[in-house]
């Protein structure tokens, strides 16, 4: 694996190692039409959180009738280019992508695909058109430290997915009729007024004792970290977590 920073500008590299990143937020639904919760997603997105995370440009997107997805960017690849913006969508609108982090072989994922027409230099496209080319088994080629969730219009899939190690952050709650709520801080769940949330003993009594919580376990019950070795699943939600977690309807 090629070192991360290898071929980052020295002002790409202050900005990627300050404070600010980019950050994620969203909606999924089985019964509950995304009309009704891109106003939720959209007060997501203008938290002090989010616009911490990301202070260089912010977008919500009806990806598909029960999915939203909202990003805050720190602009770091392609920085002067509003199209690698995000959530960014493929060329013919079926896929939407909101993502954080970097993907560090990005440039060797393009050259696998020949045929897709890029129309920024940002490792966020490298994503999509990864994805369109391979779908899920592009899991297994990503090199790097990532959050993203990355919607299918025509699979009618919607794909959480986080690094290996984790280093980036994504937090997700299960509100009432299987809506899906997920975020890069825990901070923008909390804040979604109608999602009712009470402490974790077991979650409380880590951070005081160790001043740790073991994922997926939170100090909020009902809101849950990502991790690579969780399988859960409703009456109409179906999800596993295997580096992502992948839901269809």
């Amino acid at each position: 694996m090629r070192h991360p920073r290898q071929s980052t500008s020295t002002l790409q590299t202050l900005r990627h190692w300050g404070l600010k990143v980019c950050g994620i937020a969203g909606f999924v639904g089985r019964e509950t039409p995304a009309t009704l919760r891109i106003g939720v997603v959209e007060d997501m997105v203008r938290t002090g959180a989010m616009q911490r995370r990301g202070p260089d440009s912010r977008g919500t997107v009806i990806a598909d009738e029960r999915v939203i997805l909202g990003n805050t960017r720190l602009r770091v690849n392609d920085m002067h280019n509003s199209e690698a913006d995000m959530p960014m969508q493929s060329a013919d609108g079926m896929l939407t992508l909101t993502f954080n982090g970097e993907i560090y072989n990005h440039l060797d994922l393009r050259r696998l695909c020949p045929d897709y027409h890029f129309r920024t230099k940002s490792d966020t496209e490298s994503l999509l058109a990864i994805y369109q080319r391979h779908g899920l088994d592009m899991l297994s080629m990503l090199e790097g430290m990532f959050a993203f969730c990355l919607h299918d219009r025509w699979a009618r899939r919607t794909l959480l997915a986080v690094d290996p190690t984790g280093q980036k952050p994504l937090y997700y709650t299960l509100g009432t009729g299987d809506e899906l709520y997920f975020a890069s801080d825990i901070e923008i769940i909390l804040r979604v007024s109608h999602l009712n949330f009470s402490w974790d003993r077991e979650g409380l009594a880590q951070a005081a004792g160790i001043m740790f919580v073991f994922g997926p376990i939170l100090i909020s019950a009902k809101s849950r970290s990502l991790r690579l070795d969780v399988t859960w699943s409703s009456s109409r939600v179906n999800a596993r977590v295997i580096g992502a977690i992948t839901r269809s309807s």
